[in-house]
């Protein structure tokens, strides 16, 4: 069955982190409509932030948050900068200076500053992704040329039709939907190198130990840093309670990527509190594994931070493109969209639309 979107959906962006966010803002700042699709229930990518309740150890129900992709990310771009600083003058981004937890050493110059949404990470994405038309929870599966028209296949539907795509997706989730269309890609893509990285969320007694630290960058053992988070323990679910991420070091994670959760878990929460140095109390914890949390190596080849055939009208994006992180993400998003801007899409002409398809609206969705 073939869902016919309004006329005004014009670019179609697969992937919603942050460099199909950007790409949609760019182009929603130009006047192009952007119709954004992505697997995950919502925007942000690894710029994602897990809400879990447990019971504590006197029964009592609680609720807590980790920022489990990207706890917070340095800006070096100056327009990223310039619009976190907006966000955080409309109370959506904070500039966060973790501090050296005691162990770490006197001696320890604390981490550059880093920024973070107020509410949770995605809630950035949302920002740059307010008002544009969004499907969530859908997986594409092939792109497909109607015509002058690309057309999104995905779960017994297809999306269309659209004058040009944008794959905002990890090099080895783009590389199938790119190769019937630009094999060159395809095989660049699939051999980009990706890091996973395990990630362990934990929640434990408060303790007086910690002081103001917030962050510790182990030398040695699995772990390459620890996060306390107890900003995200908000109101009685933070009364006496700590919250914590950390992730992996590559190596560890690529040895267990298909060891059972439970036993990755059990290794982490052990590793962490050895990082930590105090006998620690845990309430509750769980992992996520990120199996390409980012790319090996910056890119070696010249693409100016994005891919873009004018002639096709199909884009890709993402950080692997420009760098590392989320400042290299907001790069290729934007290099993307200036490429499709200055190429002033035309409508499509009656010819794109498949005729005689069953047609129907698709639910628009705003975050």
């Amino acid at each position: 069955m073939k869902t016919e979107l309004s006329s005004e959906a014009r670019v179609a962006i697969v992937g919603a982190g942050m460099a199909g966010a950007r790409c949609g803002a760019r182009l929603r700042e130009a006047g192009m409509a952007v119709w954004v699709v992505d697997k995950a229930r919502g925007p942000g990518g690894r710029l994602a932030t897990r809400r879990a309740r447990f019971v504590d150890a006197q029964g009592e129900e609680r609720a807590v948050a980790w920022d489990h992709g990207c706890p917070g990310f340095e800006a070096q771009d100056a327009r990223l900068q310039a619009w976190l600083h907006t966000q955080a003058a409309l109370g959506r981004a904070t500039l966060w200076q973790p501090q050296p937890g005691p162990n770490e050493g006197p001696a320890t110059a604390p981490p550059p500053a880093r920024w973070r949404g107020t509410a949770s990470q995605p809630s950035l994405c949302h920002a740059l992704l307010e008002g544009a038309a969004t499907q969530w929870q859908t997986t594409v599966q092939a792109l497909r040329r109607d015509g002058a028209a690309w057309w999104l296949d995905t779960n017994g539907t297809s999306l269309g039709p659209f004058s040009a795509v944008v794959l905002a997706l990890p090099p080895a989730q783009a590389a199938p939907l790119l190769a019937p269309h630009r094999l060159d890609w395809a095989r660049a893509a699939a051999l980009v190198p990706m890091q996973p990285c395990w990630t362990w969320m934990g929640v434990s007694q408060a303790q007086a130990a910690w002081g103001d630290g917030d962050w510790w960058a182990p030398a040695d053992g699995p772990l390459e840093l620890v996060v306390r988070q107890t900003h995200r323990l908000d109101g009685p679910s933070a009364q006496g309670l700590d919250a914590w991420v950390a992730h992996a070091r590559p190596g560890w994670s690529r040895e267990q990527l298909e060891s059972p959760p439970e036993a990755v878990a059990e290794a982490l929460q052990a590793a962490v509190a050895r990082v930590l140095g105090h006998p620690v109390v845990w309430q509750h914890s769980l992992v996520h594994r990120w199996r390409y949390a980012q790319p090996v190596l910056p890119p070696a080849e010249r693409w100016g931070g994005a891919r873009w055939d004018a002639h096709a009208r199909l884009g890709q994006c993402g950080d692997f493109l420009a760098g590392h992180g989320v400042d290299a993400a907001w790069r290729s998003g934007e290099a993307v969209a200036e490429r499709i801007v200055s190429q002033a899409l035309e409508p499509l002409p009656p010819s794109g639309r498949a005729a005689g398809a069953r047609t129907e609206r698709a639910p628009l969705r705003t975050p």
